[in-house]
């Protein structure tokens, strides 16, 4: 569990923009008000929000408003019609070729748990058994993905499914009602699910050692 919550604490947070150099100049013009994006509650996006309640982007001339937008497919769009100025996503296959690039990264390591059933005892158990990730494509898809390969199972044999269900929330429900045998989880879900009698057979650090 200290694991966890160390990890989350400092966990992966992107910051995507658009290719403008007015904008990346924005500490120099100050007072202007800007719109991040973030994917989920979650303890790996803290410092997006100790940055609001501390005045840290105050102090650099920045106005902040912190946007939730779970659908990850909309935020591209959102940022390209500036209806958005910066994302926190991590998921950068949705950005490929487009004028967006990544300014900053807080941490190397996904911050990310995986959490299954009781009778999951190794890795091996996995085999068959499908696992919660938020969506098709996205970090926590590739994530289990690659915690299947990490036990020696193919996903793109359909030796471990993955199945879109949302954000955190939605996984952990998911299962508790034994529609999966495993989740993608951050902090504090994977710390509140191991409460509820379901384990963290992984960490996402594990997969880089």
């Amino acid at each position: 569990m200290l694991k966890s919550l160390i990890s989350a604490l400092f966990g992966l947070a992107l910051i995507v923009g658009i290719l403008d150099p007015a904008q990346v100049t924005w500490a120099q013009r100050g007072g202007e008000r800007i719109k991040i994006s973030y994917t989920a509650t979650a303890m790996s996006l803290l410092p997006l929000f100790v940055g609001v309640h501390q005045g840290i982007y105050e102090a650099e001339g920045l106005q902040v408003d912190l946007v939730r937008i779970s659908g990850g497919a909309v935020i591209p769009s959102a940022l390209l019609n500036r209806e958005l100025d910066y994302t926190s996503s991590a998921n950068i296959s949705l950005f490929a070729g487009l004028p967006i690039r990544i300014i900053a990264a807080m941490q190397v390591k996904t911050p990310l748990s995986l959490v299954v059933r009781p009778e999951i005892k190794t890795g091996a158990d996995l085999k068959g058994k499908t696992i919660a990730v938020a969506r098709a494509g996205s970090l926590t898809d590739q994530t289990a993905r690659e915690f299947a390969r990490y036990y020696g199972l193919n996903p793109d044999r359909g030796e471990v499914t993955t199945l879109g269900l949302g954000d955190h929330s939605a996984r952990l429900i998911a299962l508790q009602a034994d529609r999966v045998h495993g989740a993608i989880l951050d902090a504090p879900s994977d710390i509140h699910a191991q409460t509820l009698g379901f384990k963290i057979l992984a960490y996402s650090s594990d997969l880089s050692g």
